[in-house]
């Protein structure tokens, strides 16, 4: 499995039956109705049961190493850099990096990955999809702490009306209530893994919390990316920059606030902790912050 898909590995491969290699079960006919109709179907894990290998299948992703990668990885940081004009590096700390848990990847089976990952869909890598970077560095406009944050990126003395103006510039493609022009919008393009010498995904557990005066949780298992992985981050720069801050300083407050807010699912379960590289902030004319 070292030189296949990962995200095809992930959702495709991972529910394939023992004798049936790649191909899925039809589901369709392991289905129990409920009351309800279609709609409350549900797949019956007793007809399931023993029809697929998840535990060897589940010790092959955690085995799966970046650098046998390395040819898919260059095209897809070549493929982000087409179109970015700017990009940054962090790396992945506390407990590693989550995105897509929303994604479905569960059949109730027992060993099974229960909750989903964001996998680019051409290369199979994971990655985070500029909505999600767009989203995470928006929600920290939200922060009362940041035009101290604006202040130490040098920026002038920062009033309310200030981070409003600049949040709809960057955000929703606005300056001084007018709508710009593609071409004269900041786009967040996305980022991916860079660098990692050990496996790309690793296993962690979370455990639910239920009501009840005897509770008795079920640890939920899944696939995270470990922490010490190098990311990178890329943006697209309008040619026409509105504001009289430097862009350099606006993308330093970006790094800032994935550093200090965190990026991706359960940042509040350490998750999604970046610290800063030692690398800077790298502009594709050559330049650097």
């Amino acid at each position: 499995m070292s030189k296949k898909n990962i995200g095809w590995a992930f959702y495709k491969d991972y529910f394939s039956q023992k004798d049936q290699p790649g191909e899925t079960p039809a589901i369709e006919e392991k289905l129990t109705s409920k009351e309800g109709g279609f709609s409350d179907k549900i797949v019956d894990t007793k007809k399931l049961k023993g029809a697929f290998d998840l535990v060897e299948k589940n010790k092959s992703l955690e085995k799966l190493e970046l650098n046998n990668y390395r040819t898919t990885v260059e095209a897809l940081h070549e493929r982000f850099r087409l179109t970015a004009d700017v990009w940054f590096s962090v790396q992945t700390n506390g407990r590693g990096f989550l995105s897509g848990i929303g994604n479905s990847h569960e059949l109730g089976l027992e060993e099974e990955y229960s909750l989903g990952f964001h996998f680019d869909h051409t290369s199979g890598l994971p990655m985070v999809p500029g909505s999600s970077l767009k989203g995470a560095l928006r929600s920290a406009f939200s922060r009362k702490v940041l035009p101290a944050m604006m202040n130490f990126c040098g920026f002038p003395q920062v009033e309310p009306a200030d981070v409003s103006l600049l949040e709809a510039y960057l955000f929703d493609g606005q300056w001084a209530g007018k709508n710009l022009p593609s071409a004269e919008q900041m786009h967040f393009i996305g980022g991916a893994p860079e660098f990692w010498c050990g496996s790309l995904l690793e296993r962690d557990t979370i455990t639910p919390h239920t009501r009840g005066k005897l509770p008795k949780p079920t640890p939920l298992p899944f696939l995270k990316i470990p922490a010490g992985v190098t990311f990178k981050f890329y943006f697209s720069i309008p040619k026409r920059w509105k504001p009289e801050v430097p862009s350099s300083k606006v993308l330093l407050l970006f790094l800032l606030c994935i550093h200090r807010f965190g990026l991706g699912a359960k940042t509040n379960y350490d998750f999604g902790r970046f610290g800063i590289s030692t690398e800077s902030i790298f502009f594709k004319n050559g330049s650097k912050s």
